[in-house]
């Protein structure tokens, strides 16, 4: 389910760009080029077997946001999840210190009183997503029983500052000894 983001709007821009170039009689244009990966639908079915997975019907999908301009995919989730009688619901880093309540001794996570199955992370990519009490809120759905996606451990390692200071020459060096 990672790196699944804008898989609407990507899959609209492949479809756009194969008519653009029948349109304009490319005949270099071949439809196998531009093949349409559905990944709104494969995104759901994804987050479907990983809520599913946890077990509890009655849990909800959140998805960590803030408040972006590019949310049409997201809305796209939302409703392919509640076609198959699962929510989903939003929330930023900030909005979760207001509501969540988690249990340490049982690892539930719980907002407004709906246990979460799943933390689908669009938000916490960077370091400056990160406040105090962001971080405080991340430890918990870390410590908690919630399916993550991803994890802390994998957003560390994928955050793109991260993968620039190990590809520095330097830090390159120390790590190879070369």
């Amino acid at each position: 389910m990672t790196a699944a983001g804008m898989g609407p709007i990507c899959d609209n821009h492949a479809k756009t760009m194969y008519h653009m170039g029948k349109a304009l009689e490319d005949a270099g244009v071949d439809e196998s080029d531009f093949l349409y990966a559905d990944s709104d639908e494969f995104l759901a079915k994804a987050m479907e077997s990983a809520w599913r997975y946890y077990g509890n019907q009655e849990s909800i999908i959140v998805m960590i946001c803030n408040r972006e301009k590019s949310a049409y995919e997201q809305f796209s989730q939302s409703k392919n999840l509640a076609e198959r009688g699962i929510r989903l619901v939003r929330y930023s880093f900030e909005d979760l210190v207001q509501a969540a309540d988690f249990d340490e001794e049982t690892g539930i996570f719980k907002i407004f009183g709906r246990e979460v199955a799943l933390f689908y992370f669009r938000e916490g990519f960077i370091p400056q997503h990160y406040t105090d009490s962001a971080w405080a809120i991340r430890e918990k759905i870390e410590l908690s029983k919630s399916i993550k996606c991803p994890n802390v451990a994998q957003q560390i390692v994928n955050m793109k500052y991260y993968q620039y200071v190990i590809n520095q020459q330097a830090t390159w060096a120390i790590v190879t000894g070369k």
